[in-house]
């Protein structure tokens, strides 16, 4: 499934880069508006992920293979190398980038146990 979920991501982030660049003015907003709200909601849903984890005592090896195989392994760094991709497009850049900001604590605790 999580794999699913990054084809379909993939789908998602090249869709709206598309219309962002020729799409008509409405059109351009609501892809914009559809990629900052993917963004957030994905970046929330692995913030609560690897705080769920921080807070699993288990072994190095183990907590980082049970990373690996959820979203914040597999599709969250596949988003990220999506929206590098995507700054030049006029969107809202500052607005993709606060949402990373639910990411900064849970990622810091968790690195403090590795």
């Amino acid at each position: 499934l999580v794999k699913l979920l990054g084809a379909l991501q993939s789908l998602l982030f090249f869709w709206c880069r598309q219309h962002i660049t020729t799409g008509e003015e409405g059109i351009r907003k609501k892809a914009a508006r559809l990629l900052e709200q993917y963004v957030s909601m994905l970046s929330s849903s692995c913030a609560e992920i690897l705080e769920a984890l921080g807070t699993v005592s288990q072994k190095t090896n183990s907590l980082l293979g049970a990373i690996a195989k959820t979203t914040v392994g597999y599709v969250l760094p596949q988003m990220i190398a999506l929206l590098s991709c995507m700054a030049t497009l006029p969107i809202d850049r500052l607005s993709l980038l606060g949402s990373l900001k639910c990411l900064v604590k849970p990622l810091q605790e968790l690195a403090s146990q590795l």
